[in-house]
């Protein structure tokens, strides 16, 4: 078959020595344990928690074309996670926009106008009380992922806050910096999320970072993910990663010979090496740090509410592992352990205080990738479906998510062969995917215009798809960023001109895709090595070519 949806590609289509591609990781949300109408406890948010890290990587399989299926993303905890985040990386997927317009401040009347993110400077009569109060609120918004609001109100909190004296650390100052970065992701902005985690870094280092080192491993792992996103390469990203994880070894051997240490500081700790393990690509180590977390889950004899977050995670991590591995039986097994341990705590803790939907939401989100993998589509559905209510009751919409989730049920209809179904609501994602992006070489929405012009060549309307695919590679080509995506839409006009008989149309494009192929030093063993070598055999044996 010369067609396939954009977003089941083959795991090893991926693979090669080429740089990895950009991941979006889905973006900031906060998991407040006793954050409850208002400020209650707001000092203990980010202690009740413990250190765990948030990231951008959600409970969620990367999906989509191209990454989905090149990493296990293992989610975090406390505030991030689609883009996909959660860390709450909970959904979706695909990259993040070229052209990053920082929305600024929506509330002139919290806001701080034309925000320097460089330099700000408090005025000497800034009241601290006033400051903290700001701080807070902003929370409480990050935590209902009001990002503009939240990012102003935290841009206010900065401005009144005096800086540190030598080697001092003034950790509210270094938590407002890095919460505006998450509110920031949050906003789809890596450019300013980078410049406020590293703020809060160097704020870190220039204090009594001993003390706070856990605190400044939070960040280095949010700046290594923002580093990805805007396109620095995983190489860069690993300088980060790397530095996070001696942390978190270092504090992990300590505690383990620590008689007093506590259970849930255990999961803590093992939960966040186990993230960052996945982040250099250490799949098994990584396995076996969460494999820690559920073997204290059971032994825990009571109903610990952060012990339950973090298994949960923990078996979610396991299973996108297990995913990419393509042992999708086990993924659903794992997925529906965490499932269950997340109805759990419901049951067991106070449910107004957790708010973990966006990490149920990727769980359905998983367990549908994976029954569609299996090839059971009305399963696969049912799932999806189940994502999309919860996405859909959220106050705060989330369009990229929601059209992702659409993306999938228009991929469930396209392998039943529903292509006029798949259309529609890869259309209706494409509408909402163009509002969020604004970006028309976005590879999110080229590839979602790629599924489009694939029910059109299924059905045999190849002058329809063609007219789409050639405006897909224009853009493609516009971005300058040479992949084996590019070579994935090279091949499908390859498949069209073929079946329409153009020769010189066929020839000219095979030049092109082999001269890209050379240029990513693809090894003569890959797919599209071969894929190159059949179309080139078509040609030569191909009757009636015509010279147009």
């Amino acid at each position: 078959d010369d067609y396939s949806v954009v977003s089941s590609i083959a795991e090893s289509d991926t693979e090669s020595v080429i740089a990895k591609k950009k991941k979006k990781k889905q973006l900031h949300k906060v998991v407040h344990k006793g954050l409850k109408k208002g400020v209650k406890n707001i000092n203990q948010v980010f202690t009740d928690i413990g250190e765990a890290i948030t990231d951008t990587v959600t409970d969620n399989i990367i999906t989509s074309a191209i990454q989905s299926k090149t990493a296990a993303e293992a989610p975090v905890i406390a505030d991030v996670t689609v883009s996909y985040n959660p860390e709450v990386e909970n959904m979706s997927k695909r990259p993040v926009p070229k052209k990053y317009a920082s929305t600024g401040a929506v509330n002139s009347s919290v806001a701080v106008q034309n925000f320097n993110v460089a330099n700000t400077v408090p005025t000497r009569n800034s009241s601290k009380a006033e400051a903290l109060e700001t701080y807070y609120a902003g929370l409480v918004k990050l935590h209902k992922r009001d990002y503009e609001e939240a990012r102003s109100l935290f841009e206010k909190a900065i401005s009144l806050t005096k800086a540190p004296k030598y080697k001092e650390t003034k950790k509210e100052l270094n938590d407002m910096w890095e919460h505006h970065g998450d509110a920031s992701a949050g906003l789809h902005d890596p450019i300013k999320a980078d410049e406020s985690y590293k703020k809060a870094i160097d704020l870190y280092q220039k204090g009594d970072k001993d003390a706070h080192e856990e605190s400044m491993a939070k960040v280095l792992l949010k700046r290594g993910n923002m580093q990805v996103l805007m396109g620095s390469g995983l190489s860069r990203a690993k300088i980060y990663y790397n530095v996070a994880l001696r942390i978190w070894k270092k504090s992990l051997s300590q505690e383990k010979i620590n008689e007093n240490a506590t259970e849930a500081r255990l999961c803590q700790l093992n939960y966040n090496a186990g993230v960052l393990s996945i982040k250099l690509e250490e799949c098994g180590a990584a396995e076996k740090y969460f494999l820690e977390v559920i073997a204290i889950h059971i032994s825990n004899t009571e109903n610990d509410f952060e012990i339950i977050e973090l298994t949960a995670r923990a078996n979610t991590s396991i299973g996108n592992i297990r995913y990419k591995d393509k042992k999708f039986t086990e993924a659903i097994n794992y997925y529906e352990k965490a499932l269950d341990l997340r109805n759990h705590n419901h049951d067991v803790n106070k449910p107004e205080e957790i708010n973990d939907k966006e990490e149920i939401t990727g769980i359905y989100s998983n367990l549908g990738r994976s029954y569609f993998q299996q090839k059971q589509p009305e399963q696969a559905m049912k799932f999806f479906q189940k994502a999309n209510r919860t996405l859909l009751s959220e106050a705060k919409r989330n369009e990229l998510l929601i059209a992702e989730n659409w993306i999938q049920m228009g991929n469930v209809r396209f392998q039943q062969k529903e292509y006029d179904d798949a259309r529609e609501l890869y259309n209706d994602a494409l509408k909402m995917q163009r509002k969020a992006l604004q970006d028309e070489t976005h590879e999110t929405i080229l590839q979602t215009c790629h599924d489009i012009a694939l029910t059109h060549l299924k059905e045999g309307h190849y002058e329809k798809g063609l007219e789409i695919m050639e405006d897909v590679l224009k853009n493609k080509k516009e971005g300058e960023q040479k992949d084996l995506y590019l070579v994935r839409i090279y091949f499908d006009i390859i498949a069209t001109y073929l079946k329409l008989k153009r020769g010189q149309k066929v020839k000219s494009h095979l030049r092109v895709s082999a001269q890209l192929l050379d240029d990513l030093k693809v090894p003569d063993n890959h797919p599209y090595r071969k894929k190159q070598m059949k179309y080139e055999a078509k040609l030569c044996k191909t009757p009636g070519m015509i010279s147009n």
